[in-house]
Order: structure tokens, then sequence, then C-alpha cells
């Protein structure tokens, strides 16, 4: 399987933007490779997908990125989950 390569176009499009204001967030499609799925690792690489309200990004101080990924509420369980940029295989808008 083939890791995305990261741009500066890629990690802040200007369609993209996070911490939204008002009732509506963003919502969108990801699919994304986690180290963890449902607890278990993720030893063969499989990539799950994910509709999401987007919440706010986070940053990896550890490793000095500003920018490391994002969090939101996933639609259909509820559940809050964090995305790392290095994982997402293709995000899509879901209207």
């Amino acid at each position: 399987m083939n890791k995305m390569t990261i741009t500066n176009e890629l990690r802040n499009p200007p369609h993209f933007r996070l911490n939204e204001t008002g009732p509506e967030k963003n919502r969108l499609a990801i699919n994304y490779g986690p180290e963890k799925h449902n607890g278990i690792e993720n030893t063969n690489n499989s990539v799950f997908r994910y509709v999401i309200e987007t919440d706010e990004p986070f940053e990896n101080r550890s490793n000095g990125e500003k920018f490391a990924g994002f969090g939101g509420k996933c639609i259909e369980t509820g559940d809050y989950k964090r995305f790392r940029w290095d994982r997402i295989e293709s995000i899509t808008h879901h209207g």
C-alpha cells in the first residue's frame, strides 16, 4: 500500500477549514489506515472509512509537528476520532 505524500497544499487546502463556527461543521468521508482499529493493532494495514464532523486540529509536540492531524465526531457511532495526516489515504466532502 502506498503512503500518501503530504504537501503544504494538502495540509491546509482553502476549502478545508477546521474549527468551523456556527451550528454546522464540515462533514468529511475519510479513508484511514489507523494504527489500531476498535482497540486491535492494525497489523495488515487495513484502511477503514469514517464519516465525521470535523472538530479541531492537533499537534505532535514530541515530533515538532504544528498540524499533525485533526479530530471529529464519527457520524455512525458518535465516538470522537483523531486522524493523523500521514495515515489518511483520502478525504472527500460529505454533504
